[in-house]
């Protein structure tokens, strides 16, 4: 990490060793110095890397002219990449002096850098394979090994249903499942998403399913023996 010409060592150590270091932070690098040879560098390095294994953040105050007419163009580059493996973060904060950025852009430039143990949403790809994958790099990043915790999953899956996406939502429900087979929150959280989607009976069958392994300690049993009666009434009108 580095500021302005230190920022553009930052950056120049990427692409020098991009496997060196897993995180290269550039405070308002000064990429304009030699007619912006620093940035036109870096479009190149990313513009022709198939994967880059790195977290980058950049981040730029208030300069103006030539100096912002550089960073942008670089910063665009690299927000445009399709190059594999690259996180990639930048801020632009009007009103602060080149001096600050670092001051300015410290807290977001390191919430960038760790992974929430709360996996977003945004990060879930077309299957559950890519919450495994999430918490691999977060068991990397910690250095310890996290399995995919009950709640975060479950809010993965309340959120698709918040989106109507429903089978999706099922799946994800589905594989907390897998790994929490005796939870009642799991469970409950499936028999949401199927009366979510429409399907009553299959509701009903996860709902019965929560009710027989909660114990003393489930905070939540007569919502659960009221959502059971719900359905069951529902079902006897079809």
């Amino acid at each position: 990490a580095g500021a302005s010409a230190a920022g553009v060592f930052a950056l120049y150590a990427m692409q020098a060793d991009p496997e060196l270091f897993q995180a290269h932070i550039a405070y308002s690098p000064a990429v304009w110095w030699n007619y912006g040879a620093p940035a036109k560098s870096l479009n190149t390095f990313v513009t022709k890397a198939k994967s880059i294994n790195s977290y980058v953040y950049i981040n730029i105050g208030e300069e103006a002219g030539i100096m912002r007419e550089r960073y942008d163009d670089m910063q665009q580059t690299i927000q445009n990449s399709k190059v594999q493996n690259l996180r990639f973060k930048s801020d632009a904060f009007a009103g602060v002096s080149h001096n600050l950025t670092s001051a300015a852009g410290a807290f977001n430039a390191y919430h960038g850098l760790f992974l929430s143990k709360q996996m977003p949403l945004s990060a879930l790809g077309d299957d559950v394979s890519s919450i495994d994958a999430y918490y691999q790099r977060l068991s990397q990043q910690w250095g310890e090994q996290i399995a995919p915790p009950d709640r975060a999953v479950r809010m993965l899956g309340y959120s698709l249903t918040d989106n109507q996406q429903f089978e999706r939502a099922i799946e994800v429900f589905k594989y907390n499942i897998k790994n929490y087979p005796k939870s009642a929150y799991a469970l409950s959280a499936l028999s949401y998403g199927y009366e979510m989607q429409g399907n009553i009976r299959q509701a009903l069958v996860q709902i019965e399913a929560a009710i027989a392994v909660a114990d003393d300690s489930y905070p939540y049993l007569d919502y659960l023996k009221e959502t059971k009666t719900r359905l069951q009434a529902q079902l006897s009108k079809v």
